[in-house]
């Protein structure tokens, strides 16, 4: 769950709605970049495919208020909730499935709850013993070989970009993308106004305008859970749309 406070209410993003973004950017990726085969934009549009159950029915934080939003969850859920992503990430091969937890696995390697630390090893060896399946016997999952490593980058920035228009990171964010035939590049996104974000250089093959739903619940902060479910039921529903340009204000320029 997504949560960006707004005066008296709250504006919130499911987490599958976030990663079908993803999708929507994998497919757009400009080709000077690197090609996106197709288990790489489905990895990236199911990597948090584990929310669903959450997101229907979020907790709220009694401290604030307010639901707890994917960056400050308690850990049981949160563990729980990637048992998940992983569990059917891997379903669906071992691509998708490697994808899916290398991205869960770069935020599980900075938790130190002994819990935690349990999941990142028992997926390094099962990472490993993919890469090994898939030709690269040699890996460490750590720091994935080519083109398992680009890949996993490209899913890392389209996944920030994809949270950066739902509201995230504040005004400005800046990443650096590496290219399938070597080097890297550094991508600045700024906000131009409320439904245009501009990046340079931009990375895209083509024109990328997104829609990503969203609900805006009335009241917080709320006093109960019971008060929070109330709110949520009656939501209003609606649904965000950016536009991706370059700086000039044109779109469609990949970069040279």
């Amino acid at each position: 769950m997504i949560v960006r406070p707004l005066t008296g209410s709250l504006r919130l993003f499911q987490q599958i709605d976030h990663a079908a973004a993803c999708g929507t950017l994998a497919r757009s990726w400009s080709p000077e970049l690197g090609e996106v085969p197709e288990t790489v934009v489905t990895a990236a549009a199911v990597h948090d495919d584990g929310w669903r159950e959450w997101d229907r029915h979020p907790r709220l934080d009694v401290g604030t208020g307010t639901p707890h939003p994917y960056s400050d969850m308690p850990g049981s859920d949160y563990r729980e909730i990637w048992e998940r992503c992983l569990a059917r990430g891997w379903a669906r091969g071992d691509e998708i499935g490697l994808l899916v937890s290398l991205h869960g696995m770069r935020f599980f390697a900075s938790r130190e709850d002994p819990r935690d630390r349990e999941i990142l090893r028992g997926e390094r060896a099962r990472q490993a013993a993919v890469l090994a399946r898939l030709g690269a016997p040699d890996a460490r999952p750590a720091d994935p070989p080519p083109p398992w490593g680009e890949w996993h980058a490209w899913i890392y920035f389209w996944d920030a970009l994809s949270l950066f228009m739902c509201g995230e990171f504040d005004d400005a964010m800046q990443q650096s993308v590496p290219r399938r035939s070597g080097g890297s590049m550094e991508i600045g996104c700024r906000r131009a106004g409320a439904e245009r974000i501009v990046l340079q250089p931009f990375p895209f093959r083509d024109p990328v305008e997104l829609e990503i739903p969203y609900h805006d619940l009335a009241g917080a902060p709320y006093a109960s859970q019971e008060a929070f479910d109330q709110a949520l039921a009656g939501a209003e529903s609606g649904r965000l749309r950016v536009m991706l340009t370059r700086s000039n204000g044109e779109v469609g320029h990949p970069v040279g």
